[in-house]
């Protein structure tokens, strides 16, 4: 089994002058003061923000610590949270004209989840890639000649820098993205395509 590719700065370091020679080059220049915001600035790696780690916290919490918080917001914010119900195994039928029907399925379960949108290495695949284009085109963040426009999209995700490419390279280039934005896309379309079945339905 090869070994994995220690990222480390010097790792980095030759992904900026590879991939992105504009910001190595003012990385040389000293306009950037590491390379790690370098790298940042040119879209090759995400820093973490605070939804970033709320997010990250909330995952990590227990059932004890996600209800304090729910009392926290509501207390802080006049914000109430309340649990999804357990899914339901089966649901009884009824009767109608001596036949047995099954009853309506409720809108939770009727949403089938979908699949990751990349792959275990971090490329998306080729559905994630026509669902993000899908999502692209129905949110307006296209340009006239067909282009995507990124910038509007990591706004919407929540990244800290709009700036960051690295969706519009994964999509022609097929080059990885960072966990945390797949993440952030997995449930942004998840988000999307609910609230376009709902209109649609």
């Amino acid at each position: 089994m090869p070994k994995p590719k220690k990222r480390d700065a010097a790792y980095w370091r030759g992904r900026l002058e590879r991939d992105q020679p504009s910001f190595y080059a003012d990385l040389i220049a000293g306009t950037y003061t590491s390379v790690r915001a370098a790298c940042a600035a040119a879209g090759l790696i995400q820093l973490p923000n605070r939804l970033d780690a709320l997010k990250r916290e909330w995952r990590k919490a227990d059932a004890v610590e996600r209800d304090g918080f729910r009392v926290f917001l509501e207390a802080e914010f006049g914000m109430t949270i309340v649990p999804l119900p357990p899914p339901t195994t089966s649901a009884p039928s009824h009767s109608s004209g001596g036949r047995s029907v099954a009853p309506p399925p409720s809108p939770a379960s009727a949403i089938t989840p979908k699949p990751s949108v990349s792959t275990s290495d971090g490329k998306l695949t080729i559905d994630g890639k026509k669902r993000i284009i899908a999502m692209m085109n129905a949110k307006g963040y296209v340009k006239k000649g067909g282009a995507l426009k990124t910038a509007p999209l990591m706004r919407a995700l929540g990244v800290s820098n709009v700036l960051d490419t690295s969706i519009g390279r994964a999509i022609s280039r097929s080059t990885h993205l960072e966990p945390e934005i797949i993440i952030a896309l997995d449930e942004f379309l998840a988000l999307h395509e609910c609230s376009m079945s709902d209109f649609t339905a």
